[in-house]
């Protein structure tokens, strides 16, 4: 799926550049000592090495072959970009990044992340420091599609220094945090989301005008996009609040992870910091992190006299949870009996221990009482009255669905959701016979008839030379047979399409006769 995926990136590059390609794994190597020039000798070449590749180079070391491609000598009228396409995981994640991001000026950085194995903090965040684009491809989709999609996107001229602004700014706001990670580059048709937390002094307000700034490269103009508030139309979303905080969560942690790199009393004190609040965040808004884990949920019963208290107990111990595939809960009863809580032991034979918690360790425990209203007491929690609430008739699991849950180190969410369709044998032969340039020659007339269901050129136009003819026929085949992998081969179509004006010739002029000259399925 790789090596398709990259024969079809080769062929729709555009035709000045130039390419090198780097297979890594427990150690790397150059297909050629430096970039060449993007022809039909050095692209066949690429290919017929692509073809015997196979994924033999052992684990995943990423750092170094950047830093041997970042030490390549740079061609100062192209700008340099980087695509990297891995399916494992690294253990100097932090290293890696940093060295994307110390190095943005000389190479952009898009990246592909393949399968579950892959580390959603090394894609998204190498993209982010790298001012590129990534992408996660699931096991069924089609990578050919998700690599095009990037390829597009560095053809792009991208909008940068996002930023909020507004009047009184400072003073109204508390926090701004962006749910895209690219944050400092954004490309066309991309939504960005902000979530914005207000400071009190908003309360009173009606409304309030926000401006989003971005700087177009394209145009050298900053330009300001207004937008207001009406605070007086806001509806309290508990849900949205937890996504909020958890994307906040998220910046903490890697701003933690960063810290975690230097060995300084400054660093130090960013690390507790860094730490505090992230655990702050998490207790008070039931919104799980690296640092903290879900044990049960509890019920209290309507008479607070009874021991006896009913407890969900998960088949899990961390925010390692996965909702696309929820494990069984075990219901119990068990009761406050002084020999239980000196045994710490539950009743379906669990204990502490089983969670890694250790003696005299601190735990953060949160009671969740449903049904009526609570007071806190200088003591502690204290339980809903005798007749707030009923006990359940029947049971009741948890609602996780409320609690945004990430998966440490596995892809759970795909910004982009690519076609599961296939790219055919017959597809992929006739895109390697595509020259640089965007044409099909008529030398290759005989193997792409037996592709193509085609019976002869006699069908040709007047005017229209046999390389324009067999190039317009083989578009008109991939529009026609092939319109769901549109996505994958647009680049290639619009090549195609570009050489064919370049000669005089319009495919639009003669899309039906090219239309005709194929046979009927």
């Amino acid at each position: 799926m790789a090596v398709q995926a990259l024969i079809i990136f080769l062929k729709s590059l555009p035709a000045n550049s130039i390419f090198n390609i780097v297979h890594f794994g427990s150690n790397f190597k150059f297909m050629f000592s430096q970039s060449q020039n993007y022809n039909d000798e050095n692209t066949k070449r690429a290919v017929s090495e692509l073809s015997t590749v196979g994924a033999d180079m052992g684990g995943t070391e990423i750092l170094q072959p950047l830093q041997a491609i970042y030490k390549q000598k740079q061609n100062n009228k192209l700008p340099r970009k980087i695509f990297l396409l891995t399916d494992g995981g690294v253990s100097n994640t932090n290293q890696v990044i940093k060295l994307i991001d110390d190095n943005h000026f000389i190479g952009k950085v898009y990246t592909v992340g393949i399968g579950n194995g892959c580390s959603p903090e090394l894609i998204k965040e190498g993209a982010r420091a790298g001012r590129g684009y990534h992408e996660f491809v699931g096991d069924n989709e089609n990578l050919s599609e998700k690599v095009i999609l990037l390829l597009r996107k560095s053809m792009e001229t991208p909008l940068k220094d996002i930023k909020l602004t507004g009047d009184n700014f400072d003073n109204v706001v508390e926090k701004v945090v962006s749910e895209n990670q690219e944050l400092n580059f954004l490309y066309r048709n991309t939504r960005v989301s902000y979530y914005v937390f207000f400071k009190p002094a908003l309360k009173d307000a009606k409304q309030i005008t926000l401006n989003l700034e971005a700087y177009d490269e394209g145009e050298k103009v900053t330009r300001k996009f207004p937008f207001t508030v009406d605070i007086k139309d806001c509806v309290q979303n508990p849900g949205l609040l937890k996504f909020a905080i958890k994307n906040l969560i998220t910046r903490l942690e890697i701003s933690l992870n960063a810290e975690s790199q230097q060995n300084n009393d400054t660093a130090h004190a960013k690390r507790v910091d860094f730490y505090n609040e992230i655990l702050k965040l998490s207790i008070e808004n039931g919104v799980l992190s690296k640092k903290t884990a879900f044990i049960c949920e509890s019920f209290a019963y309507a008479d607070q006299n009874d021991p006896k208290m009913k407890i969900l107990i998960p088949d899990i111990e961390s925010a390692d949870y996965s909702r696309s595939n929820p494990r069984k809960f075990v219901t119990e009863k068990i009761e406050g009996s002084e020999s239980n809580q000196q045994q710490n032991t539950l009743s379906c034979g669990r204990t502490l221990s089983d969670y890694n918690i250790q003696k005299e360790s601190t735990l953060h425990l949160v009671l969740r009482l449903r049904g009526g209203p609570t007071e806190e007491s200088s003591g502690g929690v204290a339980g809903p009255s005798a007749d707030a609430f009923k006990p359940p008739e029947e049971e009741i699991e948890p609602d996780l669905e409320e609690l945004p849950v990430e998966k440490k180190d596995s892809v759970t969410y795909t910004p982009n959701t690519a076609s599961t369709t296939k790219v055919s044998p017959e597809l992929m032969k006739v895109i390697q016979l595509q020259g640089v340039s965007g044409n099909w020659s008529k030398s290759d007339w005989e193997t792409l008839k037996g592709h193509l269901a085609l019976s002869n050129l006699a069908s040709k136009p007047e005017g229209i030379n046999d390389d324009a003819w067999v190039t317009m026929i083989v578009v008109a085949w991939m529009e026609k047979n092939h319109a769901a992998l549109k996505n994958t081969w647009s680049l290639i179509h619009t090549k195609a399409l570009d050489w064919l004006k370049a000669q005089g010739t319009e495919y639009v002029s003669f899309k039906d006769k090219a239309l005709e000259a194929l046979k009927n399925p």
